[in-house]
């Protein structure tokens, strides 16, 4: 028979799910205006926007573990707290800077709010075992949801009201995040109630990293969004040559929603098939491929271009919402918050390292060296993912 949430489970799916989208949809919004507006800034160069855009994904990198295992710890409800308070402080920072360097400090202060991984923990708490998976799976569908919605209404609120206001809004919706936390908190306040095994937090990573499968999705993450970082920076200048920047939510509604038509099929799987969700999993990762070799090739042509980025956000999304949920699949029960943890530091490296690396290759060899950086990484990520595994892997499970 099966089995489905019950009216609670359904009541923390959403408040939950709702919780990611409205912080990253502000985060979202920014990038397709971002290095636009930071190269306006005092002392920007290219190689200090692109900083400015990775920094938020280096604190996420360095705190998502122990946040993660202090969550395990000590309960995930004051965690939250303090990592949503980061983040309001952050955004209205980056809405009053005016210089390239206090504008980096407002975005390591955005980045210092590291619950990604306390949430996602948070999910798997108050959900029945056998629904965790499909949860997770739900959560990160909202993800992709608010990563569309952010990227169709960055440029057209940017035209209104301007960065700074963008800026403000973030803070606006961290707020409306903590009020959704609320109905949650005496359940996540009780899991802090409940004894804890007398571990450490270097026995407890050790553990949590001695499977192969899990320093697989940690790898594939960071490639993800590393190129997604680093494409941003120079994908909205290519696109702003032929539209105009203010026209830029022409491009991207048309390209965001046939890439949701294109991942429907797999975003609809069955969430509680692993054996189905890792044959997404492969394929997304060829399509990522594919559309950065169309990017590098056949940029000069508009159209070809676009289609390269409707297949790239095709298997983006496919890729955001799978993927913790695999993640939640093989983290032992006891340590799932540092297991997340882990992935959502592999994760947000990634961006830093996008941004980073790819703001120095365009300051140095140009636009198409992004592009080509990006491909060199997902062939080495489809050459991990495609490597053989053991036949005793859980990925040869086809439900939980």
């Amino acid at each position: 028979m099966e089995l489905s949430f019950t009216a609670f489970e359904r009541k923390a799916v959403w408040s939950l799910a709702s919780i990611f989208a409205l912080r990253l949809l502000g985060l979202f919004m920014i990038l397709p205006i971002f290095s636009g507006y930071a190269n306006t800034l005092t002392g920007a160069t290219h190689q200090k926007v692109g900083f400015a855009l990775g920094i938020y994904g280096l604190l996420q990198a360095c705190l998502h573990i122990p946040f993660g295992w202090l969550s395990d710890k000590f309960g995930r409800y004051p965690l939250l707290i303090v990592g949503l308070s980061s983040f309001i402080v952050g955004s209205i920072t980056a809405a009053f800077a005016s210089d390239i360097n206090s504008f980096i400090l407002a975005r390591a202060l955005q980045g210092a709010g590291a619950i990604g991984s306390v949430l996602l923990a948070s999910v798997t708490d108050v959900i029945r075992e056998e629904l965790r998976l499909q949860a997770i799976t739900y959560v990160g569908m909202s993800i992709g949801c608010s990563f569309i919605l952010a990227l169709i209404l960055g440029p057209v609120l940017n035209s209104v009201l301007g960065v700074p206001a963008l800026f403000a809004l973030m803070a606006i919706l961290g707020a409306g995040a903590i009020c959704l936390l609320k109905p949650l908190s005496a359940q996540l306040k009780n899991l802090a109630e409940k004894p804890q095994s007398a571990s450490n937090i270097w026995k407890d990573l050790k553990e949590v990293l001695c499977t192969t499968q899990v320093i697989r999705l940690n790898l594939g993450v960071l490639i993800l969004h590393a190129t997604l970082t680093a494409l941003f920076l120079v994908v909205p200048s290519w696109l702003s040559e032929r539209t105009g920047s203010a026209k830029l939510w022409q491009v991207y509604v048309p390209v965001l929603l046939g890439a949701l038509l294109l991942a429907l099929p797999a975003l609809r799987a069955r969430a509680r098939k692993t054996e189905i969700l890792y044959k997404n999993f492969k394929a997304a990762i060829g399509v990522l491929f594919v559309s950065l070799l169309i990017l590098l090739f056949a940029q000069s042509f508009y159209i070809t271009m676009l289609l390269g980025l409707t297949l790239y956000f095709s298997a983006f999304y496919v890729l955001e919402s799978q993927l913790p949920a695999l993640v939640s699949k093989f983290a032992p029960t006891q340590l799932r918050g540092s297991a997340l943890g882990m992935y959502a530091s592999a994760q947000f490296l990634g961006i830093f390292l996008g941004g980073s690396l790819g703001g120095w290759l365009n300051q140095h060899f140009g636009r198409l060296s992004v592009v080509a950086f990006c491909g060199i990484i997902m062939l080495l990520w489809l050459y991990v993912a495609f490597k053989p595994v053991a036949a005793t892997t859980p990925f040869k499970q086809s439900a939980i």
